[in-house]
């Protein structure tokens, strides 16, 4: 085979261009660099490679070569063709210069039959290895053979389609092209990220008149209408979002990845977004634009060229947003968990409720919810509403939310059917009896005489009853009527999620001594409050008068609360 580079000039002006083969065989691989050739107007220059060959050292052995041509010229300013024919010209082969490389390239028909061959050569130009995925499709498109293969820098895959029909080679999942194939069409893929160093040639080998003819040569497949994805970022602060830039693929529309050729990654505000390779994360409430820039493969009328290209997307950062506290209140000195919900809380937020409340234990289970343990100052002074915050990095706070800060300031009846109905039970008369409370447990035995117990809560500032917490308690009497009164309980414990202050009043007698008419007695009855060594003297007074009354046994009793 006699090889020759046809190079001819097609404008009016003198041009000049250059060429390198970068030749393959057994003893190994090497480049030979022609001299730079000027074209005069309209001149077609023949360079007669065989004849050349031991002048540009290039072994005997060699059997192929990539040749690269270099001009400053435009697109469709010089035609090459690549030949090679043997001594008689009968048998030979012409190869079109391609224009530029892809990461896709889509070509026509391969025919493959009893009188014809498609050979075909997938070669990388590019600086790195490709991972090369060739798929042919039959059937009218409905069924793919996939061939999937690594080609070195400067390297070529070869594609025998007679071959791959005849002796059944499987593709890369298993399967392989029937034997009735007669055609197939074809698309080259660049698998690696970023690669676009691929091109393809064929041969069409005909062995009933004897020579080859190259097909048409493939269509690079360029990229159109790059932007990033996600299209718009809605961040929240201190959180990072994965990013990428993605183009069309304008042979088939398939969106492909391209954010590989992008190298530089800015954001418009650092302040509000910092955007990163691949990633964008949020800073501070506020709006910005993310930027790309890199290069595309575009069309340029006759093949694809790489063409900068600068990407935008516009970034929103969140600020966090309270909806509610829960529980929305508790008592001054004791520790309570709260769940805040709302919107755009990140990793790393901090809590505040303001001087009267130590937050501790914050924990970011969600984007919309947050726990914490809340402290109230142990004051009557830190009593009342107290502002509730979230704030993320250094995005101001959030809307604030009331956290209210409870002081045990009265007692008031407690509801607990049927034992005491409107926190009072009933009056009880007994002779040689015995005096029950309302847990059941006998507290006076042979008692002859009467009994009513009562039942309280404790309640804040605002009239609400305290339901977290353990607090003491200790009875007060005072204007007691007639002597003795009862003995006042104290520091009785209670906890105030599951149960309410008991009392029990009681007067009469050990039987058979028995109250005599209009014998009884009055008397005001309060408490005082411990929660943790802080005292809280409760407002409440209860007036209570038990006895014989014109020969009734009864007990009454009316609240008062300043």
């Amino acid at each position: 085979m006699h090889p020759t580079i046809l190079v001819r000039n097609t404008t009016n002006k003198r041009t000049a261009f250059s060429i390198v083969l970068d030749w393959h065989g057994p003893s190994g691989r090497g480049q030979a660099t022609l001299p730079v050739v000027q074209l005069a107007p309209f001149a077609t220059e023949q360079l007669p490679i065989g004849a050349m060959q031991k002048q540009l050292g290039i072994p005997d052995d060699a059997h192929w070569a990539l040749v690269s041509l270099t001009t400053n010229a435009a697109p469709d300013d010089l035609i090459a063709v690549a030949s090679s024919r043997d001594a008689t010209g009968g048998h030979g082969v012409e190869a079109q210069f391609i224009g530029g490389t892809s990461g896709h390239l889509a070509g026509g028909e391969w025919p493959a039959d009893a009188n014809h061959n498609t050979i075909a050569a997938l070669t990388n130009i590019g600086s790195k290895p490709a991972e090369a995925l060739l798929t042919l499709h039959y059937d009218g498109g409905k069924q793919k053979f996939e061939l999937q293969r690594t080609i070195a820098p400067g390297d070529q895959m070869w594609v025998n389609l007679a071959q791959l029909i005849r002796q059944r080679i499987p593709d890369r999942t298993g399967s392989a092209l029937p034997v009735d194939v007669s055609t197939v069409t074809y698309d080259l893929r660049d698998l690696t990220q970023g690669g676009h160093g691929l091109i393809a040639s064929a041969l069409g080998v005909n062995s009933t008149y004897g020579f080859q003819a190259s097909p048409e040569v493939a269509k690079c497949c360029f990229n159109e209408s790059p932007g990033w994805s996600p299209d718009v970022f809605d961040l929240l602060i201190g959180v990072t979002d994965p990013a990428a830039i993605y183009a069309t693929d304008a042979c088939n529309g398939d969106s492909v990845d391209i954010t590989g050729d992008f190298l530089d990654w800015w954001s418009g505000n650092s302040a509000v977004a910092t955007v990163a390779s691949r990633q964008v994360h949020g800073v501070a409430a506020g709006s910005t634009y993310a930027y790309a820039s890199g290069y595309m493969y575009v069309w340029n009328g006759t093949g694809c060229t790489e063409e900068p290209v600068q990407v935008q997307a516009p970034v929103s950062v969140q600020a966090p947003t309270i909806l509610s506290v829960s529980p929305a209140q508790g008592l001054v000195g004791t520790p309570i968990g709260v769940t805040i919900t709302g919107t755009n809380f990140a990793s790393g937020a901090t809590v505040s409720a303001g001087s009267n409340i130590t937050v501790s234990s914050v924990s970011v289970s969600s984007t919309t919810q947050i726990t914490a343990t809340f402290t109230p100052t142990n004051s009557s002074s830190a009593g009342g509403n107290q502002a509730v915050t979230v704030k993320v990095g250094t995005s101001p706070a959030s809307n604030s939310k009331n956290f209210y800060n409870q002081v045990p300031t009265h007692f008031q009846r407690f509801n607990q059917p049927p034992e005491a109905p409107g926190g009072l039970g009933p009056v009880i008369t007994l002779v040689n009896g015995t005096a029950y409370n309302l847990s059941g447990t006998a507290v006076a035995l042979n008692v002859c005489g009467v009994y009513e117990n009562f039942i309280f809560d404790i309640a804040d500032q605002q009239s609400t009853q305290i339901t977290n917490g353990t607090v003491k308690v200790t009875e007060i009497f005072s204007k007691i009527s007639s002597l003795p009164g009862p003995t006042p309980a104290t520091n009785i414990p209670i906890n105030l999620e599951s149960q309410g202050m008991q009392d029990i009043q009681i007067y009469g007698f050990t039987y058979p001594t028995c109250p005599a008419t209009n014998q009884n007695q009055n008397l005001d009855m309060t408490w005082t409050v411990l929660v943790g060594s802080t005292v809280y003297p409760a407002t409440t007074v209860v007036h209570i008068t038990k006895g014989n009354f014109n020969g009734t046994l009864n007990v009454t009793s009316n609240i008062t609360t300043p």
